[in-house]
């Protein structure tokens, strides 16, 4: 065994520092629309679809190391998977924080195209107005609808439709549908829009609320995940009398149970500790209109 996994070093040691190199660099912006059903969040976690090269360095090089260093290739496979996995852990309050604020500009651009509503001729015309003073996390979005309209030509209710879908957020589907009935039916949405803006001003307070009272439990999770391993490798590597079962066959399967339970009990320690968001309104919308 260990000079099958010897045998593999080149190529995955090569695709591993490919992998690495290649997260870091940034990502090029596409002008091309990319349809809803091509999306990679339709089949991949968000989570996991982000810097995915970083996290196949990380699994390649775990898997490399512990499968050379001690030929168990149950221990190999487990390593590789809590590196790739490690993202995750550590980049949690990260998007914790980037769905809070996320959040917050959907509210800032609401009260935007409301106070701008009053002055421009009709819904379009808001909307190109707000595009250049756009919140940042939803700007990249707010300028595609505003390409869309001012640009290509298109009619607001598809326009709409694909910025609902690219945002991906019960929110902006709020705004949106109170644009559509305003625009459908002569309407002014101003007072929807302030209704819809206050409700997220109310999601963004109680989301934060919620990353108070919870610090704690992230970072006991996260000591107990570190201690854990740390105890692990030094087991390995310095008590090799106490760890020789494990180099049996039955061993192999007694750990494979082991880090089986921990890797499930880990995966849904941080499936609870993620806020669980509201069913969309308008889910594959701009796909509808597309087969229509």
């Amino acid at each position: 065994m260990t000079l099958v996994l010897a045998a593999l070093i080149g190529p995955l040691f090569v695709l591993g520092l490919f992998a690495v190199v290649a997260a870091w660099r940034p990502p090029q912006p596409s002008g091309r629309r990319r349809h809803p059903r091509v999306a990679l969040r339709a089949v991949v976690p968000a989570s996991w679809s982000e810097r995915w090269l970083l996290r196949v360095g990380l699994g390649v090089a775990a898997l490399l190391i512990v499968g050379v260093g001690t030929g168990w290739p149950i221990a190999a496979l487990l390593s590789g998977f809590a590196a790739a996995a490690a993202p995750s852990l550590f980049g949690a309050k990260a998007r914790r924080h980037a769905a809070v604020a996320r959040i917050e500009a959907i509210a800032s651009w609401t009260e935007q195209l409301r106070d701008v509503m009053a002055a421009a001729e009709g819904i379009q015309a808001a909307i190109v107005a707000t595009g250049p003073v756009a919140p940042a996390p939803i700007g990249l979005e707010v300028r595609r609808l505003v390409d869309r309209l001012s640009i290509r030509r298109e009619r607001l209710r598809p326009a709409l439709s694909s910025f609902a879908d690219e945002v991906d957020h019960p929110l902006a589907d709020m705004v949106v549908a109170s644009l559509l009935l305003a625009a459908e039916h002569q309407g002014a949405p101003g007072e929807m829009l302030s209704e819809v803006a206050a409700s997220a001003r109310r999601t963004a307070t109680m989301r934060l609320d919620v990353e108070a009272s919870r610090a704690n439990t992230y970072v006991t999770t996260r000591l107990i995940l570190i201690v854990t391993v740390a105890m692990s490798a030094w087991l390995v590597i310095g008590e090799h009398d106490y760890m020789a079962p494990y180099s049996t066959a039955v061993g192999q399967v007694v750990l494979l149970l082991i880090g089986g339970l921990f890797g499930v009990a880990s995966w849904r320690m941080n499936r609870m500790a993620q806020p669980v968001e509201p069913e969309r309104l308008l889910t594959g919308i701009a796909e509808r209109e597309f087969v229509r």
